[in-house]
């Protein structure tokens, strides 16, 4: 803590902190609050560690609560938040035109490493202190859905929704319009089941007064849709 707004030095500290561990003193293996303390301070544009890097040491802390078992090492919801949101700041900084010209997606990666890490959230039960913020969830849907993969859009968001409702956090309008766009890539039938269920969740948030009013765009584009497939069943 009293380094904290001394990103140089709290950097060399860990680092030599780090060194130490894998020296053989695993009793130095940072914890959650130091870990989180450190990737907050490294958001500054002063400290060059990488982001791949602040990655690696979150994966670091997984492997290490996995082992030990102990909550001092359960990753924090904001190391998934800060890490995550950084993913999409350097995804939304590469320039489009650029992109088109790369044999690659490099739109992709980014956005895998996102995915894996809200599933690794997800399956260590990791929440949100208020679950009216799915923002970590929202960042990666549109990291997914800027992909040049189409089909990977549909499934990846709907899995991302299902994450969101296991873990009992609301959606908000962001989430919905993600939701939206990878419904209209689904297959015929599997399109009109999923807007019908969009539908059904628009109505169900908008009577609890948990999303605000839904854009009527949004209501006439999900019923359109099913229109268009009105002699699928739904169910």
């Amino acid at each position: 803590h009293l380094l904290k707004g001394r990103p140089a030095e709290l950097e060399r500290l860990f680092q030599r902190l780090m060194d130490h561990y894998r020296a053989g003193y695993i009793d130095l293996h940072p914890d959650r609050e130091m870990t989180t303390t450190f990737s907050v301070s490294l958001r500054q544009p002063s400290v060059a560690y990488s982001l791949d890097k602040r990655i690696d040491l979150l994966q670091d802390l997984i492997e290490r609560y996995e082992l030990t078992k102990e909550e001092q090492y359960k990753p924090s919801y904001l190391l998934f938040d800060l890490i995550i949101g950084d993913l999409k700041h350097r995804n939304k900084s590469i320039d489009p035109e650029t992109a088109k010209e790369c044999d690659a997606d490099p739109y992709e990666a980014d956005s895998r490493k996102a995915v894996a890490l809200l599933d690794k959230m997800h399956s260590l039960g990791i929440v949100p202190n208020s679950l009216d913020r799915p923002f970590v969830f929202n960042a990666a849907m549109e990291m997914v859905l800027s992909c040049r993969n189409k089909h990977m859009h549909f499934k990846v968001v709907m899995d991302l929704k299902k994450q969101m409702m296991d873990l009992h956090i609301q959606p908000n309008i962001n989430t919905v319009i993600s939701q939206l766009l990878a419904c209209q890539l689904a297959t015929l039938g599997g399109q009109q089941r999923a807007f019908w269920g969009l539908t059904n969740m628009l109505v169900a948030l908008t009577e609890a007064r948990t999303l605000g009013k839904a854009d009527a765009i949004i209501y006439m584009t999900c019923f359109k849709a099913i229109q268009a497939n009105k002699d699928v069943d739904p169910k």
